[in-house]
């Protein structure tokens, strides 16, 4: 009877893992909407015919890197002395490698459901993959995306390669980011354990 309830305890453990990588890779889909970028940069170094020149800092969430349209309040200062807000806007600058992560880990999330109602370890250890290769191609989001087409509130400020924007505008990886690639690569590596110990 022991090994009765420990035979079905051990059955459990498969799909309750196979749900907690797919929970993980929620929690990395939340993360899409915290800050991808925080920049720090001065003006001028970026666009040197601008109007005015002064040092400013933003911050861009991962969901317009994942499906384009840069969008952020600039906090900028003048010699010190004036302290003001400007809103940032970007058409394109799409990620290619943040929107492939994001459908990767959809895939993966609707994939690792559909595994916990049918038999077999060919769906969860697809479901695991995708979820891995999402939290870690996340980390690759400034090699490569769509011309970045800039405004700062009234100003039109032509475009920047996408790569070219990612430097100028001197981006260092925020939280977002981080995150987002932690929670997919646990959640796939989660994923691929509840595979192994899922019954065939």
């Amino acid at each position: 009877m022991a090994k009765k309830g420990k035979s079905k305890r051990g059955n459990l453990l498969g799909p309750i893992l196979i749900l907690v990588g797919i929970v993980l890779a929620i929690g990395a889909f939340l993360c899409s909407f915290a800050p991808a970028y925080d920049s720090a940069f001065s003006i001028h170094d970026v666009f040197p015919n601008f109007i005015i020149d002064a040092k400013a800092t933003m911050s861009i969430p991962l969901i317009n890197f994942i499906f384009g349209g840069w969008k952020a309040t600039l906090n900028y200062s003048i010699a010190g002395a004036i302290n003001d807000t400007m809103e940032f806007n970007a058409k394109d600058g799409l990620s290619y490698c943040a929107l492939i992560s994001f459908i990767l880990l959809v895939l993966g999330v609707i994939v690792g459901l559909i595994s916990l109602f049918i038999k077999g370890k060919i769906l969860p250890a697809i479901s695991g993959l995708f979820i891995l290769a999402g939290g870690i191609l996340i980390f690759l989001i400034g090699v490569g995306g769509s011309d970045v087409i800039l405004t700062i509130g009234e100003y039109d400020l032509g475009s920047l390669e996408f790569k070219d924007a990612i430097e100028s505008f001197n981006f260092t990886m925020s939280a977002g980011t981080i995150l987002y690639g932690i929670l997919g690569i646990l959640g796939g590596i989660v994923t691929l354990g509840g595979t192994f110990l899922k019954k065939k």
